[in-house]
């Protein structure tokens, strides 16, 4: 059965082929786009994954670097307590010989330059020697002789013990000495051999303490590493470097890292640094009276995880290109080649073979297809007898889009506040040759109102050609409306076979001044406002569009006062008829206008609205009612 299928427009889709995709590349397209994504998802979390594994084990790694010295701290702090005691007792050892050596020689007590000597050779900072009173009777300095007690003073009594007892051995901690030159000092008192009497003997604090450094806790990190650039220090509880990897810290404050003591509020913790100009994650641990941190540089911490994530793009991207490659074969084979199958056949039957069958059964979802098919073509055939009461119905629908492919209001941040517009459309058939148009030119509003000469789907086309061709030339020469429509025209009588024409009034409202420049193409005449009443605007610039070509417009203007109204219409507004043939007419109009208060745009469309149908009381109007209003708002508060 061959059928003419063109009415109900099934040919038009060989012309819409033109502007359509094909298929197979879409889906090609389409895999390789998720194919795409997938890798970079998977790209994604591996590298999270391992990120944060990383991560995780280079907190491990220094927290278990601080433990190893922790107890690397606790092995050198009693290595330390076991010099400093070892040290002690060879200092001990040489104040009682120098006793012994008093005792000896006796004249050491009464010739101080004897004294001198012997604490010289002795490499001592001064030696007291005293009566059993614990009275200074010899001295190196000799400025002590007959004028210090040791019982006089409180940081002295307790070498009188020594008077007490003789094996009583006084051994102070370093201390600041009373003698400027000395500086500070570690004194060791013991009793004298020859009588009672105390002998205590100076030494420098510097040399003791050099004594202890060659065990002590600065050296203990000097060559200590981390990784390949981090860095292991030691800190006292006043923040000062005690010992470092990095030589040129220790003795310096940690300020000089760039932290704070809010970083060492807890017990132990990580957190990161800027050391070296590198960004290192660092770990610390409090133990006894010292912080130990250590740093490592975030880029030792990921260049495991980098070199993992370089193999593992590129074992992803031959795992996904085997993908890629398996499923558009697949995809080609078995959904692209029977969709081309179904296509062609679907072809045949759109061109009117309504006896031809879709035959594709490879699969069941293709034979069910198929079978779709082949009953919605059967059911096509039946469905042919009663499309031409349908088109009643569609033709309706029509309306419908015509109605609201116009604009009804401009969005509310468009453009500027200077200005309101509103405008309606009531068609008398199923579609209208009336239409109105309003957009921004600038910050400028331009307005069109036209009526088409005829009735139905010709002049409900034609409108649509002559909207957008208004529209396109307004805002390609938005300076200049003359030349603007005088091209529209021109372009409507080189493609006007049905011989239809248009009345056009179109204007452009400055948003500053309230001048409306504008072309009346053979439209019925607007109504503006001044000083509260309305009025005809005169003036004709040319005959109707698509009547005649080559024909230049001439450009009219006025000007619009702050708060007035321009009100413009279609002829269907005047020649709306009642039950008796009576028109509405210009003269009611143009009363009727100026018998209300007028508000707003959309009031005064509402009004005439009302008015116009309370005037024809229900009776069918053989033309299409359209309006538009314009306000100028500026200076308005």
């Amino acid at each position: 059965m061959k059928l003419d299928l063109s009415r109900f427009h099934i040919k038009t889709i060989d012309n819409d082929k033109k502007n359509l995709s094909s298929l197979e590349p879409f889906f090609q397209r389409s895999l390789l786009m998720f194919v795409i994504a997938a890798f970079c998802v998977t790209f994604g979390v591996s590298y999270t994954l391992q990120t944060k594994q990383a991560e995780t084990e280079s907190r491990s790694f220094l927290a278990n670097e601080t433990l190893y010295i922790c107890s690397q701290v606790r092995t050198a702090a009693n290595n330390y307590i076991m010099l400093q005691n070892t040290t002690d007792g060879m200092l001990v050892d040489k104040v009682q010989a120098i006793a012994e050596r008093l005792k000896l020689q006796p004249k050491l007590l009464q010739d101080m330059s004897a004294l001198k000597q012997l604490a010289v050779s002795e490499n001592v900072f001064g030696i007291n020697v005293t009566d059993a009173s614990g009275t200074t009777i010899a001295s190196y300095p000799a400025k002590y002789v007959g004028t210090f007690n040791y019982n006089d003073h409180l940081a002295t009594q307790k070498y009188m013990e020594i008077i007490k007892n003789p094996n009583t051995i006084i051994n102070e901690q370093i201390r600041p000495s009373t003698t400027v030159e000395e500086g500070s000092v570690k004194a060791i008192g013991v009793a004298r051999i020859d009588q009672p009497g105390i002998v205590q003997v100076r030494f420098s604090a510097a040399r003791y303490k050099n004594l202890l450094n060659k065990n002590s806790l600065s050296n203990l990190l000097t060559n200590y590493t981390i990784g390949n650039d981090g860095t292991a220090s030691l800190l006292d509880n006043e923040g000062i470097i005690v010992s470092s990897s990095d030589k040129q810290m220790v003795g310096k404050p940690f300020t000089v890292l760039g932290l704070t003591h809010r970083d060492f509020s807890s017990n132990n913790g990580f957190f990161d640094i800027r050391y070296n100009n590198k960004l290192q994650l660092a770990a610390y641990d409090k133990h006894a009276d010292y912080n130990i941190l250590v740093t490592s540089p975030y880029s030792d911490i990921y260049a495991k995880r980098n070199i993992l994530l370089i193999w593992n793009a590129f074992f992803y991207f031959l795992l996904f290109t085997v993908v890629y490659y398996i499923l558009s074969h697949l995809l080609n084979k078995t959904v692209i080649k029977s969709i081309y199958t179904i296509n062609a056949t679907l072809n045949t039957i759109t061109n009117g073979d309504l006896d031809k069958r879709v035959e594709v059964n490879n699969f069941k979802e293709f034979a069910t297809l198929s079978s779709d098919i082949n009953s919605t073509v059967s059911a096509l055939k039946a469905a042919i007898a009663e499309a031409a009461s349908r088109i009643d119905r569609e033709l309706e629908f029509a309306k419908a889009i015509q109605a609201s492919a116009l604009p009804k209001a401009l969005p509310e941040n468009a453009g500027t506040s200077n200005f309101k517009v509103r405008a309606s459309m009531s068609t008398a058939k199923e579609v209208g040759g009336d239409f109105y148009d309003f957009f921004l030119v600038g910050d400028d509003l331009a307005f069109v109102i036209a009526d088409v000469s005829g009735k139905g789907i010709p002049a409900a086309l034609f409108m649509m050609t002559a909207r957008t061709e208004i529209r396109n030339h307004i805002l390609s020469n938005p300076t200049d409306l003359a030349k603007a429509i005088t091209q529209a025209n021109d372009e409507l009588c080189a493609n006007n076979d049905a011989m239809l024409f248009v009345t056009a009034f179109a204007g452009i409202l400055n948003h500053e001044t309230g001048e409306i420049k504008y072309i009346n193409a053979g439209h019925n005449k607007p109504l503006f406002q001044k000083d509260g009443k309305f009025s005809w605007l005169q003036g004709r610039s040319g005959p109707p569009l698509a009547s005649m070509d080559g024909i230049p417009y001439k450009l009219l203007s006025f000007k619009l006062d702050p708060g007035c109204l321009l009100y413009t219409y279609t002829d269907g507004v005047t020649e709306a008829t009642n039950a008796v043939k009576d028109l509405y007419g210009d003269d009611r109009l143009v009363a009727f206008l100026n018998s209300i208060k007028v508000e707003d745009c959309q009031a005064v469309i509402d009004a005439i609205t009302n008015d116009v149908d309370k005037f024809c009381n229900g009776s069918e109007q053989a033309d299409d009612i359209t309006m538009l209003s314009v306000k100028f708002t500026k200076n308005l508060s």
